[in-house]
């Protein structure tokens, strides 16, 4: 499934992190991610190279497994996701700008 909405940075990251959890290569998450082969090498490095992925063999070429410091990024972006969509108030297209007031839910 492609994705049409613009995603922000963290979103792309949770997404290949999840698709990589057992293992998968480049073309598999080019197919489902919705993104050029450029912005996924980009993406790739950045993972990599921040040891969120780690490359591995799978089935004779080079593919991609989410590390334990993926896995983490994934466990803390997924309670944060939770606790934005609690609250009501909270517009995650503009929670990233800067000067945008913390939600209800995280401001106490």
């Amino acid at each position: 499934m492609r994705a049409t909405a613009k995603r922000d940075k963290m979103a792309v990251l949770a997404q290949v992190l999840t698709m990589a959890s057992a293992g998968v290569r480049k073309n598999q998450i080019l197919s489902e991610a919705g993104m050029s082969s450029e912005m996924l090498n980009r993406y790739l490095r950045l993972m990599t190279n921040a040891r969120l992925l780690e490359e591995v063999p799978l089935d004779n070429k080079t593919g991609f497994r989410t590390s334990r410091k993926g896995t983490e990024f994934l466990q803390f972006y997924r309670e944060i996701v939770s606790l934005m969509k609690n609250d009501d108030n909270y517009d995650n297209r503009t929670a990233c700008k800067k000067n945008q007031p913390l939600p209800n839910s995280l401001s106490s």
